[in-house]
């Protein structure tokens, strides 16, 4: 009997979806609305391939590619962009067999980022200097607050006395009430937002009625003071793009949206709460993390097309951030929400 053979086939985003569905390690990034919202937004170039053995119309593994540039015009394919950590599903030497083909035949040109650490081969070289944290929410809540940091319990004190709520809308007006937030936050640190047209995208694909994310708002009263989206599919929870109002950091927004965040997640069935990825020179954000008992885990990208390991490092330290900083913190917040909207589609 002869060995079977692999053969790629190139897949629709349903089917990409219908695929995915059925692994219990899926998240919010495999979602086909995490796609779309990238692909409306951007409208970035997707194909999307898969791994078929033998005579079986089975797909074995798949991975989705968007193909981006940068500001001088050099064009790469990521999945995904935008994307902290992508696991491959299914069989993982199948898939790093795949994207060495695709390199091979050029049915991906040029530059290949996988982000997610595919098995070593001398093809491929890998990102260094980023971390990824995770909780496990597979405890008891009383038993987690015992053992998150000792500063965060401290000002989750504060920001209780305070009188500080926490809600969980899904609304279009409250992802508005968020987008307002997180632009003045990032518009004070000098940086550049994702346009409206994305969170908007967000709220369409995967918040809307709950389905898949939510967004979390801290309130003083009726002030909007700290808030953050969060993420879903299957039992990851993921969060995402945090923001405060710095008028109000004695009310701990922050802490406050962490830990009701965390006990929402428990609350409804979730056992991973990710936290996203860190570079290791962010000592100060990874011991935030890990104080609220977030496990570290090395976080390795595959590149292939590339002549050397890829050091990661802050957004804030690119040279186009460094560029628009000071000319963001200086200008009014529609100039700033101008810039995102032009030029944010580079920082993927």
């Amino acid at each position: 009997m002869g060995e079977l053979k692999n053969s790629v086939v190139q897949i629709t985003l349903e089917e990409w979806h219908q695929f995915a569905s059925g692994f219990d390690n899926r998240h919010v990034f495999h979602h086909k609305g995490w796609i779309q919202t990238l692909q409306e937004t951007y409208h970035f170039p997707l194909r999307i391939f898969g791994v078929k053995m033998g005579d079986s119309e089975n797909l074995v593994t798949a991975l989705p590619f968007m193909q981006v540039f940068n500001i001088k015009g050099k064009r790469k394919w990521i999945c995904l962009p935008f994307t902290d950590f992508f696991p491959v599903l299914g069989d993982i030497e199948q898939a790093a067999w795949l994207v060495k083909n695709l390199h091979q035949t050029h049915q991906l040109k040029g530059e290949i980022e996988v982000r997610f650490e595919l098995p070593q081969d001398k093809t491929f070289h890998y990102s260094i200097h980023q971390v990824w944290h995770s909780v496990n929410l597979r405890i008891d809540p009383e038993m987690l607050h015992q053992q998150i940091a000792r500063n965060h319990r401290k000002a989750l004190r504060q920001g209780k006395h305070r009188g500080v709520k926490v809600e969980f809308p899904t609304s279009i007006q409250a992802m508005e009430e968020y987008f307002d937030l997180q632009l003045r936050t990032r518009h004070a640190k000098g940086l550049p937002t994702q346009p409206w047209k994305f969170f908007m995208n967000l709220q369409k694909y995967l918040i809307d009625g709950g389905a898949n994310g939510c967004i979390v708002l801290a309130k003083n009263k009726f002030t909007v003071i700290g808030g953050k989206v969060m993420l879903y599919w299957g039992k990851t929870l993921t969060g995402k793009y945090s923001a405060s109002n710095y008028a109000f950091l004695s009310f701990r927004p922050n802490q406050m949206v962490y830990w009701k965040s965390i006990l929402w997640a428990i609350d409804h069935g979730f056992q991973v709460y990710d936290l996203g990825k860190t570079t290791t020179d962010n000592d100060g954000l990874c011991r935030f993390k890990r104080g609220w008992t977030a496990i570290e885990e090395p976080l390795r990208y595959t590149y292939l097309g590339v002549d050397r390991d890829v050091e990661i490092s802050e957004p804030t330290e690119s040279g186009l951030v460094g560029l628009m900083s000071s000319l963001i913190a200086r200008s009014p917040l529609l100039v700033s929400r101008l810039i995102g909207k032009l030029f944010y589609r580079f920082f993927t």
